[in-house]
């Protein structure tokens, strides 16, 4: 359950102050910084809440390390 510890929570904070500051900003380079920023603390957010379902998403995407 995405939030679902104080941790959590706080990346997803995080997350959602990137997202404001990606759409606030003309700069498209900042723009595309604050939205990997924003998707890299939602990531994060996710593997302290579920673990298990994190790994799983990440095999299915290809993206995991052998």
């Amino acid at each position: 359950m995405r939030g679902s510890t104080e941790k959590s929570s706080e990346y997803l904070q995080l997350a959602a102050e990137n997202d404001k500051h990606a759409s606030e900003t003309k700069n498209t380079e900042l723009k595309r910084i604050f939205l990997e920023l924003g998707s890299g603390y939602r990531e994060l957010a996710e593997l302290i809440d579920d673990p298990e379902q994190w790994r799983a998403k990440l095999m299915a995407s290809g993206t995991a390390r052998e």
